[in-house]
């Protein structure tokens, strides 16, 4: 009795031990990325999409002066032209920028750049209400806005 007891628990466990490697087995018939190991996720979206922290950001009648620093100490800056976030009467085209108010919480001011085809397609600038310290009142004495063009593309300076 004992030992027909023990054969079932073996091929009971066998029976076990079988579906589990036929699931991990099966497992990558099911994945969705055909990247080799150690290779960049692959995405089936057209955007590139780069998230850049906010140190200040200032407005002027241009636009908005926008200091960022990416990937080392040095403060870079940009100035995002008025009109990617206004929209005219005569234009039915999408706003090329757009502010996003964050709401109460941890979150720091940042802005979310979205390139397409390696262009600039849009930017969402995400901020704190103008009392948040990341709000610049005066700009800074080396930035003569007259001089800023406005541009078409962002590169940041990594």
């Amino acid at each position: 009795m004992k030992m027909a007891f023990t054969k079932s628990i073996k091929k009971t466990a066998a029976v076990y031990m079988f579906a589990l490697l036929s699931v991990f087995l099966a497992i990558p018939a099911f994945s969705q990325d055909d990247a080799a190991p150690g290779d960049p996720p692959v995405s089936n979206s057209d955007f590139y999409v780069l998230q850049v922290p906010i140190e200040k950001i200032y407005s002027t009648p241009k636009g908005y002066l926008i200091e960022y620093r990416k990937n080392g100490l040095r403060m870079n800056s940009i100035l995002l032209p008025i009109e990617w976030f206004t929209r005219t009467a005569a234009t039915t085209e999408a706003l090329k920028g757009e502010m996003v108010r964050l709401i109460n919480g941890k979150f720091f001011p940042y802005m979310t750049i979205y390139y397409k085809d390696g262009k600039t397609d849009h930017v969402r600038v995400f901020i704190r209400d103008v009392n948040h310290r990341t709000w610049g009142s005066k700009l800074p004495p080396n930035v003569n806005i007259d001089e800023i063009s406005n541009i078409e593309d962002i590169i940041i300076v990594r």
